[in-house]
């Protein structure tokens, strides 16, 4: 998804001067804006006290310096598009979806056929190894699929005629996709995301209020997650689901982590020399 947000940043700016009374993005900016701009920048200079040694010329962190002039001239691009062609915008947010839905549906039920023709076993490769990451890049794609449902459920009940019927066979094949994935948290996200969606088509300035509220009280109180994990016994956690077992585990040793560097932290991409 990021390298399509980039290639859409860069063609707005290649084609920006053809465009007229268009202003520059940084004249655009919002504030949260450059404060994320200025964390990306932050994420991809503290490379130089990273104990991981990228093997690649290009390496992460440049990728993500560099991108962060792309990310945010997309914003004008989107906005532009929301402008001059609203309807074949959300048609095309809404095509996307249903090809997400078509492809994890389809992967699912061939025992992860899609990604092995895709990306095939290759020589010498354990195919174990192959499977777990295959789950767990289904696993990412269920959950950006759930992130995307409110958007797009409102999409059709507001633009589109028996909007309502559409949005209901979406939310029941989303749901057996996050069925079939045997994922949690998704599942947990559907019972929340749907009522919210459907309070959101009544009082929409109040519920935009609290998913605010809630977006920034969890980055608030993230931290605390850690805390709680650390304080978790272990016949505690047995008792949690597999994934969340896991994660619960992440949380405590990412914790303990922080506290050794709680200020300048440990450098990007240094998680990939944690081995405990």
């Amino acid at each position: 998804m990021a390298p399509l947000v980039a290639i859409g940043g860069a063609m707005h700016m290649l084609t920006r001067p053809h465009i007229a009374n268009d202003q520059p993005f940084w004249k655009m900016m919002p504030d949260w804006g450059w404060a994320m701009t200025s964390f990306l920048l932050w994420s991809g200079l503290s490379y130089l006290w990273s104990p991981y040694e990228d093997p690649k010329a290009l390496t992460n962190a440049m990728v993500l310096i560099l991108s962060v002039a792309l990310f945010f001239p997309f914003l004008g691009a989107f906005g532009r598009a929301v402008q001059y062609s609203q309807k074949s915008l959300i048609n095309l947010s809404i095509g996307a979806v249903l090809v997400l839905c078509v492809s994890l549906f389809a992967d699912l039920i061939s025992g992860y056929g899609l990604t092995f023709w895709v990306d095939p076993l290759g020589a010498g490769e354990d195919m174990q190894r192959k499977l777990a990451d295959a789950d767990m890049n289904t696993g990412h794609g269920i959950v950006v699929l759930v992130l995307m449902m409110p958007a797009i459920l409102t999409l059709f009940v507001k633009h589109w005629r028996y909007g309502w019927l559409y949005a209901g066979a979406c939310v029941c094949w989303v749901s057996y996709i996050a069925f079939l994935g045997n994922l949690a948290s998704a599942q947990f996200a559907l019972l929340v995301g749907v009522p919210t969606f459907i309070m959101a088509c009544f009082y929409p300035y109040f519920m935009l209020k609290i998913a605010i509220f809630v977006g920034i009280a969890s980055l608030i109180f993230a931290p605390f997650i850690g805390v709680w994990a650390s304080l978790l016994g272990a016949e505690h956690k047995m008792l949690l689901p597999l994934s969340w077992e896991h994660r619960v585990e992440a949380w405590d040793y990412i914790y303990q982590k922080i506290m050794e560097k709680p200020v300048w932290g440990h450098g990007f991409d240094a998680s990939r020399t944690f081995n405990e």
